[in-house]
């Protein structure tokens, strides 16, 4: 949180970015267009669609779990009609910086697969997301945008840049001779201190475990991991806003391996 807080004062310029049908940009250091692929329906109603995000060459932006210096996306779509639901689904990010000073996301471009599920299947869908989101080179930006989209029943020829963005999750266990995973817990001061360790080849010259716990009101602080030939092990402290922390819920634990180059879906810590 601290070094969140950092880069947080390196901020030179905040710009509002609004986009409408035309997807128009407003301009923002580092960020030169964002738009939205329609994509298709699919069987049960619902959209398969995404969000492509490009940034002037040597810029980056974060994944859902950003890491020790990067900056949370926030997304919210509350002035959209017809919306259930949106489900993010995030392609495989890439670890940035040093030991002290290191986050985990996108450099370039962004593609960013999403799933809405509409109110209503049969009716049409005026999707306006709201979006906050960090990018970052010599300084760090938290860049604002809308952008609106409207979807049609009829929309069902599937998209080759969304297919190729869904394809680009991170690996998964079997797939990176991944074996051996094992998570323990003790207790810190006002915090649980997880510590993961595992077996699996090497990802790249550094590597972290990112850990994401999927609860509200809840905050992780992931370090770095080490390597000893073929064991890998890194460590997390979990704790809670607003009070002391006393359990966790397995379930909700979700680990990726993540390195400069590559990642690995580690699955929950339960298993």
């Amino acid at each position: 949180m601290m070094l969140s807080q950092k880069i947080m004062t390196l901020i030179l310029l905040i710009v509002a970015l609004w986009t409408g049908k035309d997807n128009a940009l407003a301009k923002t250091p580092g960020l030169e267009s964002v738009q939205i692929l329609s994509g298709w329906q699919n069987v049960n109603g619902s959209y398969t669609a995404a969000l492509i995000i490009n940034l002037e060459p040597e810029w980056k932006t974060y994944w859902h779990t950003p890491g020790e210096a990067g900056i949370r996306p926030q997304f919210s779509f509350f002035d959209s009609r017809n919306v259930e639901s949106i489900r993010f689904i995030w392609p495989a990010p890439i670890l940035f910086g040093g030991k002290d000073m290191w986050s985990v996301g996108y450099k370039d471009r962004l593609v960013l697969p999403f799933i809405l599920t509409p109110k209503n299947s049969v009716e049409r869908i005026s999707l306006k997301l709201s979006a906050m989101i960090g990018i970052c080179n010599q300084v760090c930006v938290p860049a604002d945008f809308e952008i609106s989209q409207n979807f049609s029943p009829a929309t069902k020829k599937r998209d080759p840049k969304i297919i190729a963005a869904l394809a680009s999750r991170p690996k998964q266990k079997a797939a990176a001779s991944v074996r051996d995973l094992e998570c323990s817990f003790s207790t810190a001061k006002n915090a649980i201190l997880l510590t993961i360790s595992l077996k699996m080849p090497s990802l790249g010259k550094q590597e972290v475990i990112m850990v994401n716990y999927d609860q509200p009101e809840h905050e992780v602080r992931t370090l770095m991991a080490s390597r000893n030939g073929l064991s890998l092990s890194g460590k997390a402290l979990i704790s809670h806003l607003s009070k002391n922390i006393t359990g966790l819920d397995l379930s909700k634990i979700f680990l990726t391996a993540v390195s400069e180059t590559s990642a690995v879906d580690l699955g929950p810590c339960e298993d």
